[in-house]
Formats: C-alpha cells, sequence, structure tokens
C-alpha cells in the first residue's frame, strides 16, 4: 500500500490526479528538529522525517513524505498564525521575487528510496507591487492560513503573482513529476 505522510489537500489532489491510490497518515512531528540553514535540505531532510515517522507505523507499506520551505531572501516564509504576521510577511514580498523549495522522500524497508535518496524541487517566484488594497481583499480571503509564504497560488493568491520561474508543482509543495519517477521504479505508480 502506498501512503502520504502529509495532511496537505493539494498534495493529496495531485496525487489522485497523477492516478495514484494512497492512504493519508499525516506525520506528527515536531519541524523545529531540523536546523538545516539550506533550503533544499532543510526541506529533504522534513520529508525524510515525515516519510520516516509514519513509516515506523506501516512498515509493510510504501511512504512518501513531502514538505516545502519558502525563502525571501535570507529570511525564511512562515506559515503565519495571525492576519498581521500573514500582512507582514506579504507586505515583504510584494514587487520582491521569493524561493519555494519543495521536496519528496519515499521509505520503503526503512530505507529512503529514489536518486540522491529523496528529490527536491525549487521555483522562483515574483510577486506584482499589488496595493494595499489589495493585499487587505486578499487576506480577507483567509487563503493565508496554514500556507507557507501566506498566500495559495492556486487560488486567488495568483493574483498577486507577477511571474513564475520553475516548476509550479514546487510552489504547490509537491515534486511530483521526480515523485512519479521513482515510484515507478518501485512499481507503485
Amino acid at each position: 500500500m502506498l501512503v502520504l505522510a502529509s495532511g496537505s489537500a493539494v498534495r493529496r489532489r495531485l496525487l489522485t490526479q497523477a492516478g495514484l491510490t494512497f492512504d493519508v497518515v499525516p506525520a506528527d512531528i515536531d519541524e523545529s528538529v531540523v536546523q538545516h540553514h539550506d533550503p533544499a535540505e532543510r526541506a529533504l531532510a522534513l520529508a525524510k522525517l515525515k516519510a520516516e515517522h509514519v513509516w515506523a507505523k506501516r512498515p509493510h507499506d510504501i511512504v512518501i513524505g513531502a514538505d516545502q520551505v519558502g525563502r525571501l531572501g535570507a529570511r525564511w516564509l512562515e506559515k503565519c498564525h495571525d492576519g498581521a504576521a500573514a500582512k507582514e510577511q506579504l507586505r515583504a514580498m510584494r514587487g520582491q521575487t521569493h524561493r519555494f523549495f519543495s521536496a519528496a522522500a519515499v521509505v520503503q524497508q526503512g530505507h529512503v528510496t529514489g536518486a540522491g535518496a529523496g528529490v527536491v524541487e525549487e521555483c522562483a517566484v515574483t510577486f506584482r507591487d499589488f496595493s494595499e488594497d489589495e493585499l487587505d481583499r486578499y487576506l480577507a480571503t483567509n487563503e493565508w492560513r496554514g500556507c507557507c509564504g501566506s498566500y495559495q497560488i492556486e487560488h486567488r493568491g495568483a493574483q498577486l503573482v507577477d511571474d513564475v520561474q520553475g516548476p509550479l508543482t514546487a510552489v504547490w509543495g509537491l515534486p511530483l513529476y521526480p515523485l512519479l519517477k521513482t515510484l515507478r521504479t518501485l512499481g507503485a505508480a
């Protein structure tokens, strides 16, 4: 059985649309234990940690762990817990380019599987210089809740974007095509 160690609705949708059948078992881990300063390494370490955590509960299954981190220069992008923090973060991103690093790791028989023991994709997103009124209208949608970077590019957050360079799936939080390649080598896709 294939298991997704994530509660992300976007990741579930991407894998379902790709034709996969899987269980969802969100990994309940303390993400603060991963302290990598390199964003790609941090995303991959979190993906591995989640996959290994769930695999310990489901040792006969193939477990996919996934995570995403974002950076605006040297600043980590956050999943903000209140509207004021989300507004401050989105203001800082206005007119700037930020980057997302999305990683996936597959654990089977206790070992991380795949090229380089996991995959990471990077994507650069440039926000346009949106107005304060546009920012307030976006925040009122509440789409910012639970999102790295405080926006959802697959919904109304697309209105904030001027340009995207790299795979859009990296913004969505899953390096889908490299992950599918790994799963096909395991006979799981």
